[in-house]
């Protein structure tokens, strides 16, 4: 949507968007701020035209509040390395001189 720079007049309430001379905040609709210029800012943001135009430079004008940079989430820490209760560490196989002699199976944990 285009928003065309708008005066309307001056001590009113309820200005809508591009619309002013607003005061404060209160002064602009619902989910509005009052852009509160300074001497030589022409360009209003999310509004089209230049406030240059207006005769008197000294208004105010309702717009969206900016949108604030994105942030990056904080990055955790890898987590640590531990072993669940259900996994053990793998045995290690007997020694050729640990074995005993004969046919026999090496069951772990045994």
């Amino acid at each position: 949507d285009v928003w065309a720079l708008s005066f309307v007049s001056n001590g009113q309430t309820g200005y809508k968007r591009c619309q002013g001379d607003c005061d404060r905040n209160s002064d602009c609709e619902a989910g509005l701020i009052c852009y509160q210029r300074s001497q030589g800012d022409w360009a209003v943001d999310g509004c089209e035209g230049d406030a240059d135009n207006i005769e008197d430079k000294s208004v105010d004008f309702c717009i969206l509040p900016p949108t604030p940079e994105p942030t990056e989430p904080p990055v955790a820490p890898p987590p640590s390395v531990s072993l669940s209760p259900s996994i053990q560490p793998v045995p290690t196989p007997p020694t050729a001189n640990e074995c005993p002699t004969g046919p026999a199976t090496y069951h772990p944990g045994d």
